[in-house]
């Protein structure tokens, strides 16, 4: 673990833990969308009793479906976040049209790396200027091409900071809908859920933002390097 590589230790650590999560919620959620389900169910069969003219059958199918829909929701809901992920990631590098997938996107270290790798030119140059007394005759190109360097990397680094911020957000929110979308199955709190569901997408919309400005970022350096 040197060098960019760090902070790809630290959100394989924080992904961990995160990911942990859902396995020791599961039972607490399970528990809460059965109670939430016998209540709304319950409530349902009280109201259907007293409305003798209403087509029951068709109000039962609709429930179960409703029901069974949530429950999907719920079992699948960490691979249902993966691929929300994957698919933002992708349009973003897709329109970028970079050489980086989404699984460089999990590394936000290969994207401080690549800021290294396109400032290298730039410290090649200034080394081909220094000497004793060229230094002093070329000071002006050097403290200018220091400082394009400087920027270069100060930009990517942002950049790695704020997909690594991203990328522990999107997982926390995911772990918060995980736990709060079987609120959704009672109509009197379901506006937990859609919140949440909400603050997935919007995360997913920061992650395809993100996408593009690395995927435009580094396909611009890597011309770059190359020339």
């Amino acid at each position: 673990m040197q060098g960019t590589g760090v902070i790809d230790h630290f959100l394989e650590v924080f992904t961990r833990y995160i990911d942990s999560g859902f396995g020791l919620l599961g039972g607490e959620v399970a528990f809460i969308a059965t109670t939430l389900i016998v209540i709304d169910v319950t409530l349902a069969a009280l109201f259907w009793s007293w409305g003798a003219d209403d087509d029951i059958i068709a109000r039962l199918v609709r429930k179960t479906l409703f029901v069974g829909v949530f429950a999907w929701l719920i079992s699948n809901w960490n691979s249902l976040a993966r691929i929300i992920f994957e698919s933002f990631a992708g349009l973003g590098l897709k329109a970028s049209g970079t050489g980086f997938t989404a699984a460089d996107l999990l590394r936000p270290g290969k994207v401080a790396q690549t800021g290294l790798d396109a400032g290298r030119p730039l410290l090649d140059s200034i080394s081909g200027l220094m000497g004793y007394w060229s230094f002093f005759e070329n000071f002006i190109q050097i403290a200018c091409m220091f400082l394009a360097w400087a920027l270069v990397l100060f930009a990517f680094f942002i950049l790695a900071v704020q997909l690594f911020v991203t990328l522990i957000e999107f997982k926390l929110t995911t772990l918060a809908g995980f736990v709060l979308i079987p609120f959704g199955l009672f109509g009197k709190s379901a506006f937990m859920a859609e919140r949440v569901l909400g603050n997935v997408i919007s995360s997913g919309i920061k992650v395809l933002v993100l996408a593009v400005i690395i995927g435009i970022g580094s396909t611009l350096f890597s011309e770059f390097t190359a020339g």
